[in-house]
């Protein structure tokens, strides 16, 4: 089973999506994660750049831009993992952040 499955909500954040996703897989190593991404139909290349760069990232394409909190849902729908984290696309994970979340239970 997988530990974590990590949502990240896109919507024209091609730049602030690359970093985040960066950080997630040069910084999680000690946990089973999947990562889906929910794209709100961006137009600046968000999803060609998921796709071309991140080809592990479960990519869900809306055709229209169904806000935030209905993006989580479709993510959360999808998820397999143990437990959901719900990340904010402006975020970066650093060295074992994820996993430190198992001190307070969360594993």
């Amino acid at each position: 089973m997988i530990d974590a499955s990590i949502i990240i909500v896109t919507y024209n954040t091609k730049d602030f999506t690359q970093r985040c996703l960066m950080s997630i897989y040069e910084n999680v190593k000690d946990i089973s994660i999947e990562v889906i991404c929910v794209d709100n139909n961006s137009k600046d290349g968000t999803s060609t750049m998921i796709k071309n760069n991140f080809p592990e990232v479960i990519l869900i394409e809306n055709q229209e831009n169904l806000g935030y909190a209905r993006a989580n849902n479709l993510g959360i729908d999808r998820s397999s993992g143990r437990y959901v984290l719900l990340l904010i696309i402006g975020t970066a994970t650093n060295g074992g952040s994820l996993s430190k979340l198992s001190y307070f239970g969360c594993s």
